[in-house]
């Protein structure tokens, strides 16, 4: 340190500024932890990136038509229409009873913003011509994350009614978890909803000569809300308007017919009920209410569950009558993702800090060596801010495999470092002089790696898309690393490293590379070196053999790789999957709820579930029911599965089908099946009915395959009335 001011630095520039000034290059080195921390602090934190597929999906509910006239009036209108947009690459409509959806896949390069108004204008283009029955359209964007993140079962101790607890979910619970912040919707499902039902006496409408159809207009025109403009009355203006008459059902009975003597009282009877079930839910096998709570795109999944979950316990403060239960908790698994992710990581540093002390052999210099990872890694949650990332996975992966990347930096470095101070050098010269050496090594290295992650964020498709966070973010920690490298590791080693004795040249002048050489030469390599050395001569006596443990090990790479299992992300067991089956076309509802809680029941009997939650129908759907099961921690998800398929199978249930365990969500359906076939054909769509059922059949007898189903299903029964046009008036 005496001799510091008299130290004559010759090296690069940029190391040479840091050695002279130690404080600023500390200051800027604190700054970035800083800035770094702030990000860490805001970044919003979700199980997968945000995914931007150009794909939207439209959904378009036409109630009382069948799936062949949904397929003709409805779903090839559409089809014709939307085929005329700019980007468009596959369209894929799905018709069944009363409702159509279809799915929109365009070019990656197509904005999906701008794909999404095209789809909306093409559609509402087309509406005018669809049958006057079809309701209003609803349009999704593609959004992995945009699962339920948190589904949410609530139950009474039996004092009010299902509608009663249905109307105080809907009137005080909903709206106060819609206003936490980060909630995008709010669905509800179970319980019984209010519904004014107009029964119709047929006697007296065939004795009174009103038809049905007179009633409807009579409630339509009785219910409706006009604006009939304003008045000046003394020198103020006063606003018109003519209310629906309709506020109680009594209001309903005195509703006159329009062009009878009638009123609606004399022909009906109007009582306050409740809407016809159309589906059911219950949590271990008693009656509830589900809620599923979806966040809004960019907000953070832990952030926006906690708040939840916070307003849950303060609502159901005050309702000792209720109690409610999470089955489903999306971001305990995205805690638990990134908590393991971090662990790696600190485990991952750890780790290379005690590769670098057992190679140097010296604790001083294997802290200034790792003195930069903090800062490299902490720098880097300001780079994957900037670029509008997210922590996830994948940006939690690549910090973790850019441990060992970046600190090769500073390693290359200080070894450079330590070996000119060990040659007599002051630790300022040797800083210097060993940064300078190695600048082009570094260089070179760093930008090799960037060169081979940074191409991943330009790739087509999917896999470009989700990667892009993977290899922005290596980029990123390997370009930080290279400035550290240059500023804080000389700054480290001039202020931090003390005087060595030489073993060779002990003086501070500057060496000519031949004489360094010769330096090198002369100084003991070590145990490591020596057994290098007899490795390395060993070799080049060797050469056929060495070729041929080269090729040996290339051969035996391709047989190891042919035996590794291929998916798109890794698997990863939730302890959670859906059990789902679906009877014959036209089963009641009430069919479908008794053999339901057969299921109950039978899942309940295996020690190894914890919570089950059924959902019985739907809009279209009476015939369908889907269970989510949650198993105990200790429990093995494919274990409890091969153990529920043998016992349900003994129930005789039609398409019995299990999820695979995921992060990317769990359902049954066809369409999230892992391999899936599509057979296309311009005939009519019964003569391929033989060709699936065959298809089947043989996708049945290959060996690793379960669960195959068609998604064509035969219509359920039905009575059609054959109107001769010519007696209608």
């Amino acid at each position: 340190m005496a001799q510091s001011g008299q130290d004559k630095l010759q090296g690069m520039v940029i190391s040479d500024t840091s050695i002279r000034q130690p404080v600023f290059i500390t200051m800027l080195m604190l700054l970035t932890i800083v800035i770094g921390f702030l990000a860490y602090t805001t970044l919003p934190v979700n199980l997968l990136p945000d995914i931007s597929v150009p794909v939207v999906a439209v959904t378009i509910p036409y109630p009382g038509a069948g799936p062949e006239s949904v397929a003709d009036q409805v779903a090839k209108p559409m089809e014709d229409t939307l085929n005329t947009l700019s980007g468009v690459k596959h369209i894929t409509s799905n018709s069944s009873e009363g409702i159509s959806t279809l799915i929109i896949e365009f070019d990656t390069n197509v904005d999906i913003d701008k794909a999404e108004q095209g789809v909306r204008d093409k559609v509402n283009a087309v509406r005018p011509t669809l049958p006057t029955d079809v309701r209003d359209p609803v349009f999704l964007k593609f959004d992995p994350n945009d699962a339920p993140i948190l589904t949410l079962a609530v139950a009474g101790n039996g004092t009010r009614t299902p509608l009663q607890l249905r109307k105080l979910v809907d009137d005080d619970i909903v709206p106060l978890l819609q206003r936490v912040g980060g909630v995008g919707s709010v669905t509800v499902n179970g319980g019984q909803v209010r519904q004014i039902n107009v029964q119709m006496n047929l006697d007296k409408l065939k004795a009174y000569q009103v038809l049905p159809v007179q009633i409807t207009r009579a409630l339509q025109q009785a219910n409706t809300n006009f604006g009939l403009g304003t008045i000046n009355a003394n020198g103020q203006d006063v606003g018109l308007r003519a209310p629906s008459m309709l506020a109680t059902p009594a209001d309903i009975t005195r509703v006159q017919i329009t062009g009878t003597p009638f009123t609606i009282g004399d022909v009906a009877t109007v009582e306050d009920g409740v809407a016809e079930a159309v589906s059911y839910a219950r949590l271990d096998g008693k009656e509830a209410i589900t809620i599923a709570i979806r966040k809004q795109s960019g907000t953070n999944t832990v952030a926006v569950a906690d708040s939840v979950k916070a307003q849950l316990a303060s609502i159901f403060a005050g309702k000792s009558d209720l109690n409610y239960f999470i089955p489903n908790d999306q971001s305990t698994a995205v805690k638990n993702s990134t908590r393991s992710a971090i662990e790696e990581l600190l485990i991952a540093s750890l780790a290379a800090m005690l590769i670098v002390w057992l190679f140097f052999r010296d604790l001083r210099n294997t802290l200034v060596t790792v003195a930069g990872l903090p800062v490299i890694m902490i720098g880097t949650f300001a780079a994957i801010k900037l670029f509008g990332l997210t922590i996830n996975l994948l940006t939690l992966l690549a910090l973790s495999l850019s441990v060992g990347l970046v600190i090769d930096d500073a390693i290359v470095v200080r070894e450079n470092i330590f070996r000119q101070m060990e040659r007599g050098a002051t630790p300022r010269q040797a800083s210097s002089r060993g940064t300078a050496q190695v600048a082009l090594s570094v260089l070179a290295m760093s930008l090799t790696i960037i060169a081979v992650f940074l191409p991943v964020t330009f790739t087509s498709g999917v896999t470009g898309i989700v990667f892009k966070s993977f290899g922005i973010t290596v980029a990123c920690a390997m370009a930080i690393s290279l400035i550290e490298a240059f500023t804080l590791a000389p700054m480290l080693s001039a202020y931090f490293f003390k005087q060595k004795s030489g073993h060779g040249h002990t003086h501070a002048q500057e060496l000519t590379p031949e004489e360094e050489l010769l330096e090198e030469a002369k100084e003991d390599p070590g145990r490591i070196g020596q057994w290098y050395g007899r490795l390395l001569a060993w070799s080049l006596n060797h050469r056929l053999a060495v070729v041929f443990i080269a090729l040996a090990v290339f051969v035996a790479s391709f047989f190891v790789a042919s035996t590794l299992k291929f998916s798109f992300f890794p698997a990863q067991d939730t302890h959670t999957f859906n059990v789902g089956y679906e009877l014959q076309p036209g089963s009641p509802l009430a069919r479908t709820n008794d053999l339901a809680k057969q299921v109950e029941t039978a899942l309940h009997e295996d020690e190894g579930v914890e919570t089950v939650l059924s959902s019985v129908g739907g809009t279209g759907t009476a015939e369908r029911a889907e269970f989510f099961v949650k198993i105990k921690i200790e429990e093995s998800t494919n274990a409890v599965q091969q153990r529920l398929r043998a016992r349900l199978e003994k129930l005789g249930l039609p398409n019995l089908a299990f999820s695979a365990p995921s992060f990317q969500g769990n359902s049954t359906a066809i369409t999230n099946r892992t391999i899936q076939v599509s057979v296309q054909t311009t005939r009519p769509i019964e003569e391929l009915t033989p060709l699936l059922l065959q298809l089947q059949g043989q996708a049945q007898g290959i060996q690793g395959l379960v669960d195959v189903e068609a998604s064509y299903k035969p219509g359920k029964p039905e009575l059609r009335f054959h109107v001769d046009p010519a007696k209608i008036g």
